[in-house]
């Protein structure tokens, strides 16, 4: 086993996030990426990213509050030191998750060359957002930036993503739309 020393930030994947406070003992709901959001406790060992240092934490109890789960984690006992953290992501070690063929990690798709089906250059993922139907693709190029929607149209992920010519006219008829 890796101990924290020995671990870099490319060792990682998010899994979930520190959301609101919640009582004085510093205990939060968290926002887990996890389908289920339950999974999210299927993981041996989680971590923080703070002022560039990985740090090790556990999970110290649990409970579930309007179907919200609600954590509390080693080190945090108030509300004031569970606040300093809201926002922050919370990681386990890739060796855990293991994408199956044709499945990619978001931390994989950022930075890749867009193409569309003529291998014309559209831009660069340049971060990838759910808005709760699917993830969606920011794309960047040096004038505009372009939201495509990751479905299972786009294929052949390499170090290029092909993006059916489709979805660019209807990229183009929404921008006229604004």
């Amino acid at each position: 086993m890796k101990s924290p020393n020995d671990i870099s930030s490319s060792d990682l994947i998010a899994i979930g996030s520190i959301g609101k406070s919640h009582g004085l003992k510093g205990a939060f709901f968290l926002n887990s990426y996890c389908d289920p959001e339950d999974n999210f406790f299927n993981y041996k060992r989680f971590f923080l990213i703070q002022e560039k240092k990985i740090l090790e934490f556990s999970i110290e109890s649990k409970h579930i509050k309007s179907s919200k789960n609600i954590v509390n984690i080693s080190g945090i006992e108030t509300v004031e030191e569970i606040k300093k953290l809201t926002n922050s992501e919370i990681y386990t070690l890739n060796e855990y998750l293991k994408p199956e063929d044709g499945e990619y990690y978001w931390k994989d798709l950022i930075q890749l060359e867009v193409y569309n089906e003529n291998n014309e250059f559209i831009g660069i993922v340049s971060e990838i957002r759910n808005y709760g139907a699917n993830d969606t693709l920011v794309i960047k190029n040096k004038t505009s930036q372009l939201l495509i929607p990751y479905v299972k149209d786009i294929r052949g992920i390499s170090q290029k993503i092909p993006i059916k010519m489709w979805m660019m006219h209807l990229m183009a008829e929404a921008r006229e739309w604004l």
